[in-house]
């Protein structure tokens, strides 16, 4: 069994439930979580699709989009990801290949579904078992600041009670999910939402009206906008792509900000 995460929060969870329930995987009776945990993509809401994935334009569509005012560390941090990122992606086809079964941990954010479509389309022509875990409806809480569903937020011995939920993709639903990568391929947005029950395309300013309406009126500091935005967007957002707006928005002259911050901010 190989578990597909699409972040490394869920990773570092699964990880850590693992070492906290203390797994015997020689106990054929129970369900538990494979210790082969690969992480697919990075940021697949994000950045152009139509190029290679870990290659040199879609990591400059992503550096223009999130990196703000931090160029030079995120295109640094963009790439260590990038060369990891693309050895799982190949550790992942090698499995399927194997004849290893493939478990899916899945939540409602764009990034997270469209790394569902993308393991679909790499594995179109491959014969294996996929299942998908789906978060648990009952677990959303739109008070953290994961937005309404993420492994994240589980507490530890929680994810092994939902292992049961696990459900086969059966060949028809691979195929659909393959095609609809394809599609989003072809539009090649530079950002993804999830919105009405599925994946939309839009344009880079989508989330700025949201922004303006969530920032005060009178001058604020550039610390203080950022802050306010993370805490009570209704959605996830990455936070790269909140400063880049921010700082879009402030060149063009729609925003105006206290250049000095403060302390107490």
């Amino acid at each position: 069994m190989v578990e597909i995460v699409f972040d490394e929060i869920t990773r570092n969870s699964l990880r850590d439930e693992i070492v906290t329930c203390g797994v015997n995987k020689n106990n054929k009776n129970k369900e538990s979580i494979s210790d082969d945990i690969l992480c697919l993509g990075y940021l697949l809401d994000l950045g152009s699709l139509n190029c290679d994935l870990y290659g040199d334009v879609r990591k400059k569509s992503l550096s223009d989009l999130i990196c703000g005012n931090r160029d030079i560390g995120q295109l640094w941090d963009i790439g260590q990801r990038f060369s990891g990122y693309r050895n799982e992606a190949e550790r992942i086809i090698a499995a399927a290949l194997s004849g290893e079964s493939i478990r899916i941990w899945n939540c409602e954010m764009a990034f997270s579904i469209c790394g569902v479509y993308l393991l679909c389309d790499m594995l179109r022509e491959i014969e294996c078992d996929i299942s998908i875990v789906d978060f648990p409806k009952e677990k959303r809480d739109v008070t953290s600041s994961f937005g309404y569903s993420h492994w994240g937020i589980l507490k530890p011995g929680e994810y092994y009670t939902y292992l049961s939920e696990a459900k086969a993709i059966t060949k028809m639903e691979k195929y659909r999910n393959s095609d609809i990568w394809r599609s989003l391929k072809k539009e090649n947005s530079l950002l993804r939402v999830y919105s009405d029950g599925k994946i939309r395309s839009v344009t880079p300013d989508y989330y700025d009206k949201l922004i303006l309406d969530i920032l005060p009126t009178q001058n604020f500091t550039l610390k203080r906008a950022i802050g306010e935005v993370m805490k009570r967007m209704p959605v996830y957002i990455n936070l790269g792509l909140v400063e880049k707006r921010i700082f879009h928005m402030i060149e063009n002259g729609t925003l105006c900000i206290n250049k000095k911050d403060q302390a107490d901010d």
